[in-house]
């Protein structure tokens, strides 16, 4: 099993390797930001030099250099000379220096910025897409399991966590180490002993991230899965408005949701003492190390072995070389954060659809749907459908009835693969819809389900939903055939007038017809209708069941009906009973093979 930061290193590999080339010209522009930001601090020491009467010789090789004669050095470099040089003219080519290289770094530190958000936003972009792609395969099963919120939580909240850990981790992280390197590498030839003191604070630093960096990862996890919890129940609690306002629930589900919210306050708490917790500590570890180190700095000013320049020189370093550490830490710190988030990101990445997809693409419908012994079950409980043997013939219309819970639509998701039997097989003109593309496979249907379902655009997108190469005329066409164009005409927008959320605008029957029009718009081969009445009043599905009426005048077609009255008429009918086929026949045949027809005929055509 792998650990949260191989975790993090695989989705660094996978979103970031990408962008190498931009990557490493990021490396290149670091490199002058830190390298900028190094010197132009001390650019000032030859200023400092001037009010010094005791001038040390400037050194003769790089090895010599340190901060005793840095000024005088950088003095003779510029200058040719410094004691031939007035004072005024020292200070300033120092300033100038001084403003003219922080300009610069300011400048380049800019476009590193700008070059590290182009990097960090292209991988948010390609993980969200990435996401979304692996998400749209899962099987159906998947989305009962999981929560719509706890899943908008990891597009949203845990890619933009780790995107931004790591955009924080490529701006600072590679300045931190080369201002670390030069900085300690002047002290080094300064004082071993303050170098050492310098290398003890850096310690302390990393001592400070271990102490915080667990218990922030485990608060981030934490954080993240109330968030998820809060989301999903707001969601179900938004677009169930309708069943809460008509029980009067609204203080019953406001007293729920106090409760997600006071648990994600909570743990937002317990995350912002973490990552707030963690400045004080560094700056107590930093003022108690300069402490220690500034008492050490007067003793070896005091011995000889280090000149007042030197001293000054060493103090604003020491600030300099502890900033970056504390920086990198920092960055550590952040990326310690995101760990939580990128196990996340992996659990949906790396999970394996429970219905792999075929390789074969359909030719077409040409004879017969064939359920050859099928039994299924949801997640190993009891069999919903038992030894199922089942055919649909080309260009008729199989009606399956029976009792709610007898495993009607359950019938008719196997059908069209949503879930795979457990027992048995299903055959499309003898090839097993295993072998399939799944996509493909299920552009031969068409599927009307009780709930119409629509989507917040216009009338035109519904209806064209998910399909690509037809004209206005079939529009026309699918719209006429569901009788859908005697609401359409009368909208100010027509085609292009908004449904709203879930449809909300339109009336129950308007939306079955929207959705009877999305299902023949592209001619499908095979239509499934689920019910697709039940849920209307009787002027609603008068007029729904005339556009299903001509739907069905050619074509094949499986209905799932709860009112007999639609089916009566159906080339051949399954009696549905406990998950098993009672009998199948015509109407007038099953009155007398099968009890639990003639139950429900004399129940509902005893008036």
């Amino acid at each position: 099993m792998r650990s949260d930061r191989q975790q993090l290193m695989l989705l660094v590999g996978r979103f970031l390797l990408p962008y190498w080339k931009q990557s490493a010209l990021l490396a290149l522009f670091s490199v002058v930001v830190a390298t900028l930001n190094s010197v132009y601090p001390l650019l000032l020491a030859p200023a400092m030099d001037i009010s010094v009467l005791s001038k040390p010789e400037p050194a003769k090789a790089w090895q010599d250099l340190s901060l005793n004669n840095l000024g005088v050095t950088l003095s003779d470099l510029v200058l040719g000379s410094a004691s031939a040089a007035s004072p005024i003219t020292v200070v300033t080519i120092a300033v100038v220096l001084f403003v003219v290289v922080g300009s610069l770094a300011a400048i380049a530190e800019f476009a590193t910025q700008m070059m590290s958000a182009s990097i960090a936003t292209k991988a948010h972009r390609d993980l969200q897409v990435a996401l979304h792609k692996h998400v749209m395969d899962q099987e159906l099963g998947f989305f009962l399991r999981n929560r719509v919120g706890e899943l908008t939580t990891r597009f949203v909240v845990d890619a933009g966590e780790v995107v931004t850990s790591l955009d924080f981790a490529l701006r600072n992280g590679l300045q931190s180490v080369i201002q670390i390197v030069l900085y300690g590498s002047l002290l080094l030839k300064t004082s071993p002993l303050l170098a050492g003191a310098t290398l003890f604070a850096s310690l302390a630093h990393v001592g400070v991230n271990r102490l915080v960096g667990g218990r922030l990862r485990r608060a981030t996890a934490e954080q993240l899965n109330a968030i998820g919890r809060a989301g999903g129940f707001l969601q179900e609690g938004l677009t169930s408005i309708r069943v809460v306002k008509s029980f009067g629930a609204e203080q019953h589900e406001h007293s729920r949701f106090v409760k997600f919210a006071s648990d994600l306050q909570r743990m937002t708490m317990r995350l912002t003492f973490c990552k707030n917790g963690e400045s004080p500590l560094r700056r107590i570890t930093d003022t108690a190390t300069l402490g220690l180190i500034l008492l050490l700095a007067f003793q070896v000013l005091n011995s000889g072995a280090m000149n007042f320049q030197g001293f000054v020189l060493f103090m604003l370093v020491v600030r300099q070389t502890i900033a970056p550490v504390s920086a990198l830490a920092q960055a550590v710190t952040r990326i310690q954060g995101s760990l939580g988030s990128a196990s996340r990101i992996l659990d949906i990445l790396e999970r394996v659809p429970a219905l792999p997809d075929g390789t074969i693409v359909p030719s077409g419908f040409k004879k017969q749907i064939l359920l050859e012994d099928v039994s299924f079950s949801y997640e190993n409980s009891k069999l919903t459908l038992k030894n199922i043997s089942l055919e649909l013939r080309k260009g008729e219309m199989l009606a399956v009835v029976g009792a709610s819970g007898a495993g009607k639509s359950t019938l008719a998701d196997l059908v069209l693969r949503l879930y795979d039997p457990v027992e048995g097989r299903i055959t499309l003109d003898g090839e097993d819809i295993r072998s399939l593309r799944q996509a493909e496979y299920r552009k031969l249907f068409g599927v009307v389900s009780q709930e119409a379902l629509l989507f917040n655009a216009t009338i035109r997108e519904n209806i064209i939903f998910g399909r690509s190469g037809f004209s206005e005329s079939d529009l026309a066409r699918a719209s006429s055939i569901a009788n859908a164009n005697e609401f359409i005409d009368k909208m100010p927008a027509g085609m292009d007038t908004m449904v709203g959320d879930r449809g909300v605008r339109l009336s129950g029957g308007q939306r079955q017809r929207i959705a009877i029009a999305r299902a023949i718009y592209a001619r499908p081969e095979i239509l499934i209708l689920d019910e697709a009445t039940s849920a209307l009043d009787s002027e609603s599905e008068r007029l729904v069941q005339q556009a299903i009426d001509r739907v069905l005048e050619t074509g094949t077609a499986m209905v799932i009906a709860h009112r007999l009255s639609t089916v009566v008429h159906a080339d051949r009918i399954v009696v549905l009973s406990d998950g098993q086929i009672e009998a199948v026949g015509r109407h007038a045949d099953l009155l007398e093979k099968s009890p639990t027809y003639r139950k429900a005929c004399e129940l509902q055509f005893k008036s």
